[in-house]
């Protein structure tokens, strides 16, 4: 998940399932959800999530 209140949500709704549930962050640090932002936003939220992706899964 890319924020706290995600990863809270989503523990919430599927509690068996809580230790599976972690930021997409190694440094479990939020990666705002650029929904209703500029294209700005949307570009750093792609690479936020690109490092993030590769840092954990590459």
């Amino acid at each position: 998940v890319m924020t706290q209140n995600h990863q809270a949500e989503v523990k919430s709704l599927f509690p068996k399932e809580n230790d599976k549930i972690q930021l997409i962050s190694e440094e479990k640090t939020d990666i705002p959800d650029p929904y209703g932002g500029s294209i700005e936003q949307y570009e750093i939220t792609y690479y936020e999530l690109k490092s993030a992706i590769s840092e954990r899964f590459l």
